[in-house]
């Protein structure tokens, strides 16, 4: 026990010292924790990296590489609080920490090693060149002829053995901006063993940012060396050799792993030691780094700014720079400081005046009353070494920051202006603006004497005025406005004039816009700009135009064409990603022309008006406009200020374009405004912000503003808004609307006075940035899922939101394959149509939104009122070279042409064109057809081109209904032929309907296509067009050419380019290596590249040369070959692999290897573990490619064959090849397969088979053999194997090519028999991954159709019967067959079974190679019909017996009420639950009556709701003694001929094919299928509160079937289980089907009859012996209990006795 608990501790001490990286340097954020173990620079993006972003000037999602997918389009920054310790770069200089480069290639790099030199010579260094370590040390001593070392004697130990320490913060970029110069510290000499220097290093700074370079002196021998190590926080030492010229070669070395760390760790420093000489002579140094306890910002806030959106710090903050002041006005007492650490547990112990602040960032400072105060940030850290040597050493860090605040005395000015509505705004030295006097607007009191001020005077009509003055020299200013009368001539019909064409931003027309994807097409798509830089924005439809921007110009498009007709003037700046449409109003566009800058055009001339002041900026919020004046916004960063600003439209100076027109106001907050757009009515402006927090998106301080569309001037705010407002507000019936990208739709009720009312609120779920569209009631949003923003597959969503007085209520979600990040489109055009066929409205709306992802089409949602659930259509699908992510907006002119771009750069019109094909085929009589593109119903012209030995190509067009097709003039059925003679036929095919008409040309064609080259070059620049980065081909390129040569290349990089331009741009080019490669990238078409291809070719290690082979494949399949052999000078030693050495008999050994150069070699034949000496003669000639040589070694020696090469220019192998050389053993080897008959061959490595002896085959021990395994419908299996003495069988298992696909491709229902027609609405909607369906019919009808096909043609589908289906149609195996429509569709008939309104099937799909997969179906009839009741019989089978039989066509529940015949018929109440009948016959077993002739009221209920008509069945008095037979009334008449009880009958059939593990084979039974019936109903009723008798009481569900129906249905399931050997559970079933209750009620108080259950006569026997047995005295029970328990006694005494007399015997 003591051992194994001995064990136990041991292995828990071994668990517990296991290292965790990351777990004590990992930053908690506010609302996220991640530890993140060290990366390599090489491999960090800007997704991953820890360090402080600037959100990209790309919102709109376009990549930083122009022309190229962008990884992540639309990325917004990362917080640099939500990263651990991630390897990034610092540079301490003291400026924000740099980002890390990217790896300019922009392939996936691999993380390098950690003894890694950096080279920093400017070449493009890739990973893979990282890797490289060329002095590195050799493991085998080898006698060569270079010159002897030099003498040990010569060094003088008192010299400094390094000279040109440094360190760097990089591994790359300038030495100047990155370098650190040590400090020599002789005082620490004795303390740290070594000669010490120190280095100062930020606290956030990591150890993966610190590298180290060197030189080792030349006096030093050769042997000397440089070494670096370290101590990680882990307590693992790390070591790495550096080159001995490392400093003047331009390398740079880091030790892998956390020598020091950040965080709660970012006080604790790091020893690096590095020692330098050879054994007898050694010097070791020290690098400690000292730590700087640095924070991440410092904000000081006057009190009154609770938004904390203007820090009055004077000096921009720098994490190295210790002193800040900041001024007040002498009133002030008090300030708010606001500071950020780096990192939540990175306090440090701050405090501000002695006062703490961990775990809070602002603190309430009091100012002195006179004089300046001095605000102290204090912090400290303790800490020890990490290296064993230190311990116990410890340390305190310490860090202090001032800041200096002054207070000035007071002054004041006032403004005299007219006209008197002009608005005056004054600003501080850094551009904030103050507030007036809050008794006179006109009056500054606020003011610090000695400071200067801006000032504006503004108003629309007027030229404005601005000025500067110093507090305390002017008291008063006076500005009088000059009037403006220039304006710009109108633009009439205008169907869109800005951001969503109306003042309430929502973007709704009631053009007919396209509704359906069948008639949608591309009217014509138009490229504009040309680059990520120039992106067109989205258009404005005025006066029958379009107009949109893009870089620096405006032009001006025919909108049925796209042909552009103007371009503006230069603007002053350029659009750069273009997210908003321009800005129409009183004859002029507004741009946004970057730096917060917004320049007027005049829409009839296109040349500027004027170009507003610059506020700094992105400009990226939508221009509003309204009575004169427009709004726009700005944003920097996720925490420094943005501006809102309003500019009057006047044109002050008329006879100038570039003059600079000042705000009329400006609104600063902390974060700005991003997608920001505004509300704006006649008083009051409403817009949003973002929250000024870089830690995500969810924090609650963003703010809803409500200012004076006149002053600026705050009149209310909406604080707590979770997370950045980066919607444009819109506006309904009183409300604003605006949504966050912390996931919430918010609508505020706007008061008369611009001040907020009511606020509600709904989770969306994830991010929203799209201005939400609100219409009746109904708000529309898309949202973005939590599986990633720009993963298509992230559950994004596009809702809709149902609102009320009080509430916002989800209506239904339909799921989006890619975020809905843009507003959508909403069109009223078919509101009033009737698409249900009642006769009125549906109230329909068609709503239109694109989504970020590929392909960046067009969605289209149609929505009515109340309606609950939906389906998201893509309407629209750019074409190949238009695909691209999309945030576009939508817009719509009066003829309802959609208009939009995506990233593509693309400009589409989107209409509805009836009249074009569908699709089209073309068929050859002689191999196939390749198509120049693929067919788009919106494409008019294409190529088609044929293989030789074609004769005729049969073209079949998909035709509209109602249209004419006309194919070379002459009408057409959808079919024509085409003769083809070698020369190019054209085919024209016109399709005309409702008045359009298109064309379309097909010119079939041969095979014209070509494969070849028009250029191919290699260059190490990314960019096709350096050409100084080229390097030249030997011979020079020619397309007949295949084979080149590149000159030598000199350089240091391990990375090429080819750029191969093939003469058809559709051409595909693929590259491989051939030898010398580590890998190839292949890029396509890039940005650098133009139209030609770029691949990336890296050199192999210690490779001097590289063959690539590139192949170019047209269209059609022809294909052409290219060889590039890549030279680099030759600095590397021969490298030999593919070692084989065979044995053979009669001691002969055929030794091969592989070189990748050519040379010559040396060898020694010795044995293991010996080190070989070799004399430096090679007299063996070696060849580039595999080498033989032939050795006679004896059988039973054992010995190794030590090759030391050298290539032609006279580089050296640094340590011999060995192969090892076996001993002649022979083996035999058995081979298992499966599946066992699979075919085996084996071939020795001389290509001769080897032939099984006994089922075994003989091997020899070290030889190489090809085992080959192969079975038609299987891969076929080669694996190489050595024959190894210990390994004698080999098992193998082929893996099956035959195709295991079982989804579907398509499924749907319909009632018609033609393909395509009569389609019912499946739920959910089809998708691959969906197993279970149901379709709702409308009405009723006697059977549905199933049309389903595989994705895999060569599956196979069958369908069961599961329930509910005519048994006459269903098979023995209880499929259903097939039908094939016209076309060759599959379909499968559905007939429901009689009375039933519900059937079930289940879909098996049967791949190739035997998986099956099960898809189920249930199909709905909509029940319009109330059953049908008819009477059979009724009997009086005794005074109080009545037995009532009937009639119901269909299934459901039964009501009925007995009443004195005669009597009013009562109406029954069927809201209750009645008892459940089938269909056919069933019947009611009455007790309780009381003499006289009865009338039976009986209704039935379907599942439906229907109801039947009342069936009134007069139940006859008891037949009295004398009285003729039949039941007379008074009137003589035979009521009732037949007074015999009657049978009661089955009720209709239902099927219950079983399913797959079941109780059945998985293909089911139709014996199953036909015995199970419906049952004859018939239980114990009560009655509810309306006197009607229903259901059976207590909850029991009782059977209604007589037992001689039973009997005959369990012989037929006998009958038919003979010959089917029926499962035990098929009786099981029929059995249980026979079980009935026979509980009883007695009649009511009321006289009313109730029913009992009535089964046969036996059942009356045994009813008539209980009731006797009821009279039986209570002492005969006694005796018979006494009897009964006296003989079981007997029983058991006397096999008690046998028992033990057994026992006893033995």
């Amino acid at each position: 026990m003591k051992k194994i608990l001995t064990a136990l501790l041991s292995l828990a001490l071994l668990l517990g010292s296991v290292p965790v990286y990351g777990a004590e340097d990992a930053i908690l954020s506010q609302s996220n924790t991640e530890n993140i173990t060290e990366q390599s620079e090489l491999s960090e993006t800007a997704e991953n990296s820890g360090e402080t972003e600037q959100e990209p000037e790309t919102p709109g999602g376009e990549s930083e590489i122009p022309g190229e997918e962008p990884e992540s389009p639309d990325q917004e920054p990362e917080n640099p609080d939500d990263n651990a310790d991630s390897g990034e770069d610092i540079d301490i200089s003291g400026d924000t920490e740099e980002e890390p480069d990217e790896n300019p290639d922009g392939d996936d790099s691999q993380n390098e090693e950690p003894e890694t030199p950096e080279d920093t010579n400017g070449e493009e260094i890739s990973s893979d060149e990282n890797k490289e370590n060329p002095s590195q040390e050799t493991t085998e001593d080898i006698k060569t002829t270079e010159a002897e070392s030099k003498s040990a004697d010569e060094v003088d130990d008192s010299a400094d053995f390094l000279e040109n320490l440094t360190v760097y913060t990089s591994y790359s970029g300038s030495p100047d901006a990155v370098t650190l110069n040590p400090e020599r510290r002789e005082d620490l000499d004795a303390e740290f063993g070594g000669k010490v220097y120190t280095v100062e290093y930020s606290s956030y700074a990591l150890a993966t940012a610190f590298y180290v370079s060197a030189d080792l002196m030349d006096t030093l021998p050769d042997d000397a060396k440089v070494t670096m190590s370290g101590w990680t926080v882990e307590g693992a030492q790390k070591t790495l050799n550096m080159d001995r010229k490392a400093f003047s070669e331009g390398k740079r070395y880091r030790l892998s792993g956390r020598v020091f760390a950040k965080g709660a760790n970012g006080g604790s420093r790091g020893v690096y030691t590095i020692t330098a000489g050879n054994a007898e002579h050694q010097q070791t140094y020290k690098i400690i780094i000292l730590r700087r306890l640095d924070l991440s910002s410092i904000g000081c806030y006057l009190p009154t700014d609770s938004d904390l959106a203007t820090n009055i710090i004077r000096e921009k903050f720098n994490s190295a720079d210790r002193t800040y002041t900041a001024s007040v006005a002498s009133d002030v007492d008090s300030v708010q400081i606001n500071v950020k650490p780096y990192s939540i547990d990175a306090y440090y112990g701050l405090t501000v005046n002695g006062v703490p602040l961990q775990n809070r960032n602002t603190i309430q400072v009091p100012l002195n009353e006179e004089g300046d105060t001095d605000i102290t940030f204090h912090m400290s850290a303790e800490g020890g070494y990490n290296d064993p040597e230190y311990q116990g050493k410890t340390y305190t860090t310490e860090s202090e920051y001032h800041l200096i605040v002054s207070k000035l005395a007071g002054a004041s000015t006032e403004f005299k202006v007219s006209p008197a509505n002009a608005v005056v705004c004054v600003y501080d030295e850094k551009g904030l603006r103050l507030s007036a006097s809050a008794d006179n607007s006109l009056l500054y009191d606020g003011l610090m004497i000695g400071k200067t001020y801006q000032w504006t005077a503004s108003c629309y009509g007027y030229k404005a005025c601005q000025g500067s003055f110093v507090a305390g020299e002017q008291s008063e200013i006076t500005a009088d406005l000059e009037e403006s009368d220039s304006r710009q001539p109108d633009i009439e019909d205008n169907d869109w004039i800005n951001y969503r064409n109306s003042d309430t931003n929502n973007g709704a027309t009631s053009a007919a816009t396209p509704s359906n994807v069948d008639e949608t097409v591309q009217k014509w798509a138009v490229k504009m700009g040309g680059d990520w830089n120039a992106a067109v924005t989205p258009p404005l439809v005025l006066g029958g135009y379009l107009y949109a921007a893009s870089g620096k110009f405006i032009y001006k498009m025919d909108r049925n064409t796209g042909e552009i007709v103007a371009v503006s003037e230069e603007l002053a700046g350029s659009m750069v990603f273009a997210l908003n449409p321009l800005t129409y109003a009183e004859g002029m566009l507004f741009a946004q022309v970057g730096g917060g800058q917004i320049q007027a055009v005049s829409a009839t001339t296109l040349k500027s008006l004027w170009i507003s002041e610059s506020v700094g900026g992105q400009t990226l919020s939508p221009i509003t406009y309204r009575d004169g004046y427009i709004y726009t916004g700005t944003w920097n960063s996720e925490t420094t200020a943005g501006i809102y600003f309003a500019l009057s439209v006047t044109d002050e100076d008329p006879s100038r374009g570039d003059e600079i027109k000042h705000c009329t106001w400006k609104y600063s907050h902390k974060g700005g405004f991003y997608w920001a757009g505004a509300y704006v009515s006649g008083d009051y402006l409403v817009f949003g912000s973002d929250d000024g927090s870089d830690i995500g998106n969810y924090t609650n301080t963003s703010i809803l503003y409500s200012v004076s569309t006149k002053t600026g001037q705050l009149l209310d705010k909406l604080t707590g808004v979770n997370g950045d407002i980066r919607t444009t507000v819109s506006f309904d019936n009183g409300y604003v609307y605006f949504a966050t990208k912390g996931g919430y739709l918010y609508r505020v009720k706007m008061n008369d006075d611009g001040t907020f009312g009511q606020v509600l609120s709904y989770n969306l779920g994830g991010m929203a940035t799209a201005t939400p569209l609100v219409y009746k009631g109904r708000i529309y949003i898309g949202v973005c899922g939590q599986g990633g923003q720009f993963n298509a597959d992230g559950g994004h969503h596009f809702d809709v939101i149902a609102e009320s007085d009080n509430e916002l209520k989800l209506a239904y979600s339909v799921s989006v394959p890619g975020y809905p990040q843009a507003a959508p489109l909403l069109s009223t055009a078919y509101e009033n149509e009737d698409f249900n066929g009642d006769g009125k409205p549906d109230g329909r709306v068609y709503v239109y939104f694109t989504a970020n992802a590929f392909p960046g089409g067009i969605y289209l949602l149609k929505d009515e009122p109340g309606q609950t659930k939906g389906a998201a259509e893509e309407i629209f699908t750019p074409d190949t070279d238009q695909q691209q992510y999309s945030i576009s907006t939508l817009c719509a002119d009066k003829d309802g042409t959609i208009y939009y771009k995506n990233d593509s750069n693309y400009m589409m019109a989107i209409e509805t064109n009836v009249a074009c094909l569908r699709s089209v085929e073309a068929k050859s009589d002689y191999g196939k057809v390749t198509w120049d593109r693929s067919y788009r119903k919106d494409r008019s012209a294409y190529e088609l081109s044929c293989e030789d030995g074609t004769k005729k190509v049969t073209l079949k067009f998909g035709i509209p209904q109602g249209a004419a097709l006309t194919v070379n003039g002459k009408a057409c059925d959808g079919t024509f032929s085409a003769s083809f003679q070698g020369k190019d036929v054209p085919v024209t095919a016109v399709v005309s309907k409702n008045g359009k008409s298109t064309k379309y040309v097909f010119t079939v064609t041969g095979d014209n296509s070509s494969a070849l080259l028009a250029n191919l070059t290699v260059s190490t620049s990314n960019a096709y067009t350096d050409g100084g980065s080229r390097i030249g081909l030997e011979p020079e390129f020619t397309p007949e050419q295949k084979e080149y040569a590149t000159e030598t290349y000199t350089g240091n990089s391990t990375r090429m380019n080819i750029f191969a331009l093939p003469e058809e741009d559709s051409a595909s080019v693929t590259a491989e290596g051939i030898r010398g490669i580590k890998k190839i990238t292949n890029f396509g078409k890039t940005s650098g590249s133009g139209k030609a291809h770029r691949i990336a070719v890296y050199f192999g290690d210690n490779e001097s040369e590289a063959l690539v082979k590139v192949t170019v494949q047209t269209r059609t399949g022809k294909t052409e070959a290219y060889q590039v052999l890549f030279r680099r000078t030759d600095i590397y030693p021969p490298v030999l692999s593919g070692k084989k050495a065979v044995r053979y008999e009669n001691n002969k050994i055929r030794v091969t290897f592989t070189a990748n150069e050519k040379g010559s070699y040396a060898y020694v034949l010795g044995k293991a573990g010996e080190t070989p000496s070799f004399t430096g003669d090679f007299t063996e000639t070696m060849a580039q490619g595999e080498n033989t040589l032939d050795l006679t070694v004896p059988d039973k020696e054992e010995k190794v064959l030590y090759i030391l090469a050298k290539d032609d220019t006279g580089n050296i192998m640094e340590a011999p090849y060995a192969i090892s050389i076996h001993v002649y053993a022979g083996i035999n080897v058995a081979i298992k397969v499966t599946p066992s008959d699979a075919e085996i061959k084996v071939v020795n490595q001389d290509g001769q088979a080897v032939a099984p002896k006994n089922k075994n085959y003989p091997f020899i021990v070290g030889n190489t053999y090809q085992i080959t395994i192969s079975r038609d419908g299987y891969e076929t299996l080669n694996e190489t194997v050595v024959a190894e003495k210990t390994k004698t069988e080999y098992s193998y298992s082929l893996k099956s090519t035959m195709n295991s696909d079982t989804s579907l491709k398509n499924l749907y229902i319909s009632s018609s028999d033609t393909y395509g027609k009569g389609i019912q609405k499946l739920d959910p909607a089809f998708k691959k991954q969906e197993t279970k369906y149901t379709a709702v019919y409308g009405a009723e009808r006697q059977s549905l159709n199933v049309w389903a096909q595989t994705t895999n043609k060569k599956a196979s589908i069958q369908i069961y019967a599961l329930a509910g289906i005519r048994g006459s149609t269903v098979q023995k195996d209880e499929t259903i067959s097939q039908s094939t429509a016209a076309g060759g569709h599959a379909f499968w008939k559905i007939v429901f079974a009689g009375g039933e309104k519900e059937a079930k099937v289940r879909i098996q799909v049967t791949a190739e190679d035997g998986t099956k997969k099960n898809y189920y179906v249930t199909l709905k009839l909509t029940d319009i019909t109330a059953p049908v009741l008819k009477k059979v019989s009724a009997s009086r089978l005794s005074v109080d017996k009545a037995s009532v039989v009937y009639k119901s066509s269909e299934k459901g529940y039964r009501y009925y009420q007995v009443v004195d015949a005669g009597k009013k018929i009562p109406k029954l109440n069927t809201k209750g639950k009645g008892t459940e009948i089938q269909a056919g016959t069933d019947t009611i077993m009455l007790k309780g009556m009381t003499e006289g002739e009865k009338d039976l009221v009986i209704v039935v209920k379907d599942s439906a709701g229907n109801v039947s008509d009342q069936l009134v069945i007069r139940i006859p008095d008891v037949k009295k003694k004398g009285q003729i037979p039949g039941n007379g009334n008074s009137n003589g008449e035979d009521n009732n001929k037949n007074n015999i009880a009657a049978r009661p009958g089955s009720g209709g059939h239902k099927s219950e094919a079983t399913t797959p593990g079941k109780g059945s084979d998985g293909n089911g039974s139709k014996e199953n299928l036909k015995l199970v019936n419906g049952n004859g109903s018939g239980s114990d009723s009560t009655k509810d509160k309306n006197g009607n008798s229903s259901g059976a009481s207590d909850g029991q569900k009782q059977s209604g079937k007589t037992k001689d129906t039973s009997k005959k249905t369990a012989q037929t399931g006998k009958s038919e289980k003979t010959k089917d050997k029926e499962s035990e559970s098929g009786k099981k079933n029929t059995e249980k089907s026979e079980e009935t209750d026979k509980n009883e009620k007695t009649e009511t108080a009321d006289g009313k009859a109730v029913e009992t259950d009535f089964t046969n006569t036996d059942e009356n026997l045994a009813e008539t012996v209980l009731t006797e047995a009821k009279t039986i005295p209570l002492h005969v029970w006694i005796l018979i209990l006494v009897a009964g328990l006296g003989t079981a006694y007997m029983i058991f005494w006397i096999r008690a006795q046998n028992y033990y007399r057994r026992r006893m015997a033995k």
